[in-house]
């Protein structure tokens, strides 16, 4: 089956839009590359997107080493992807351009040196980025760690959000430049049925 993958920086909404997706067609898996890593490097026992993860696993795979991450990406968590495209069941693969490490930071550290691998046009069906305005951004990070949703550590201000987005988006031109215009899509999600109309027509129409 399909293999969708869909990138956005935190709080961009690709959660809530894969969420409201799998309520039209309840077939569908989502999980997301921090969870496989996780998974796989043993930091938590279940990649499902409905399992909870304790801030603590997020902390783990921060201070793990790049050469352990880049290792475990081109071994296992590869062979998992290409494993979902071979299976029944469609999967949702929730990812990041550019990784952000808050975490116990001061300051946001970027992982902008890291490419998207290769291989990912290969085992990806089609691929969405999600993009939101810093503010709209920035409201929904600060009501996920009041209500205590979601605690991503170093919040960040519209600034940082926007410098974020802007590495992310040098990223996904260099991704997309090879793939067929059929294969890709940007959608911003500032209003959340308005996006998720866009992605169900670009995926299953």
């Amino acid at each position: 089956m399909p293999l969708e993958v869909m990138f956005g920086i935190n709080a961009s909404g690709k959660d809530a839009i894969a969420k409201e997706l799998k309520k039209k067609d309840n077939s569908i898996q989502i999980t997301s590359e921090s969870k496989l890593l996780m998974y796989h490097l043993g930091y938590i026992d279940s990649y499902d997107s409905q399992a909870h993860v304790d801030i603590s696993a997020y902390k783990n795979l921060e201070n793990t080493s790049q050469d352990r991450i880049l290792e475990t990406t081109r071994t296992v968590y590869k062979r998992t992807l290409e494993n979902f495209k071979k299976s029944e069941i469609k999967y949702f693969l929730l990812s990041h351009l550019v990784f952000a490490l808050t975490v116990d930071k001061d300051k946001t550290i970027y992982l902008d040196k890291r490419e998207v691998p290769e291989w990912y046009r290969e085992v990806g069906d089609k691929f969405i980025q999600v993009i939101c305005t810093p503010e709209e951004i920035l409201k929904r990070r600060i009501k996920d760690k009041s209500n205590g949703v979601r605690d991503r550590g170093n919040i960040d201000s519209c600034n940082e959000i926007a410098k974020h987005q802007s590495l992310c988006d040098i990223k996904w031109e260099k991704f997309t430049r090879e793939l067929p215009k059929n294969k890709y899509l940007t959608v911003v999600n500032d209003d959340l049925k308005a996006a998720i109309d866009i992605v169900n027509n670009f995926i299953f129409k």
